[in-house]
């Protein structure tokens, strides 16, 4: 939560905003030049993935909000990062969501989109779990013959034009029928979680939250309405990576009126930066960040 030791306001200026778009977009350059051995466009792709805000009046304790972020997940806790020490829930209203937790986004697929440190999140996931009534998944299900899939002098993070539903170019991961398609090693099997989502089947489809089919949030994948109709009210989140599909996972539940609790030892992100700038977003959208499942107490 925040804390508020003096109740001052303070102005973030557009100059600001530029700022740190501009250190992210560097970040983006220099990561995924050591993933890919090419140039991305880091600047598209931090406007695409965080809009430029307009200037805004914020509490200063917000602007201080700087986790140390590791692999992109894990997280200082304390006040000086906004992690909640202790959360309460009430196990029958509450549900886990594993976000893509797949070995496409670890480092056993080196080749497609490895996140450092993906793989580590399984004991998380599964601890958040057990103290949940209703446990739901996602996975991305892509075509090899994708329309974008980079290659042919398009370079992977580049950006794509012409598509409603696919707006960046990107290598070819979580094919059905590939290792990089399988959950995590130590997650349960799909047939055991209680609903599930297979979402980018389309070739011409590139979603990134699990609530929706498509970019523009039409078309429902169904799992919102699912926890509703199991009078789930909170749901722990976890998954891979936190900059992206997470991230916009957790937004779309806090449209949807859930409380969402993200639980940082059960993600990791494809950089500091961006990592940081997602968990800062989804926090201020009314997110609440804990350190891990043991801050979790369930209650019956």
């Amino acid at each position: 939560m925040i804390d508020k030791p003096n109740g001052r306001i303070k102005t973030v200026s557009t100059e600001d905003s530029l700022s740190e778009h501009e250190r992210l977009a560097e970040a983006l350059d220099r990561q995924f030049s050591e993933i890919f051995g090419t140039e991305a466009d880091g600047r598209f792709f931090v406007d695409m993935l965080l809009p430029k805000p307009p200037p805004v009046r914020t509490n200063e304790a917000e602007l201080s909000w700087r986790p140390t972020v590791i692999a992109g997940g894990a997280s200082k806790t304390g006040r000086e990062t906004g992690v909640s020490q202790r959360i309460k829930v009430v196990r029958a209203r509450t549900a886990a969501f594993d976000v893509d937790a797949q070995n496409t986004f670890t480092e056993i697929c080196p080749d497609e989109l490895p996140v450092k440190g993906g793989q580590d999140i399984v004991d998380e996931l599964n601890a958040q779990a057990a103290l949940c009534a209703v446990r739901v998944g996602s996975k991305d299900a892509h075509s090899p013959a994708a329309v974008w899939i980079a290659g042919e002098g398009r370079q992977p993070m580049s950006r794509l034009d012409g598509y409603d539903n696919a707006d960046v170019c990107w290598p070819v991961h979580a094919v059905p029928g590939t290792p990089g398609f399988r959950l995590i090693d130590g997650l349960p099997p799909v047939t055991d979680y209680d609903y599930f989502v297979w979402k980018g089947v389309e070739p011409d489809m590139h979603p990134y939250g699990a609530c929706y089919h498509d970019i523009g949030e039409r078309m429902s994948t169904g799992v919102i309405e699912y926890l509703k109709s199991r009078g789930i009210d909170t749901v722990l989140v976890g998954g891979l990576a936190t900059d992206y599909c997470v991230r916009h996972t957790v937004l779309q539940l806090l449209r949807a009126g859930f409380r969402v609790v993200v639980n940082l030892a059960a993600v990791r992100g494809v950089a500091a930066d961006t990592s940081e700038a997602a968990l800062r977003e989804m926090r201020q959208a009314g997110a609440v960040l804990t350190a891990g499942a043991a801050e979790l107490e369930a209650a019956s």
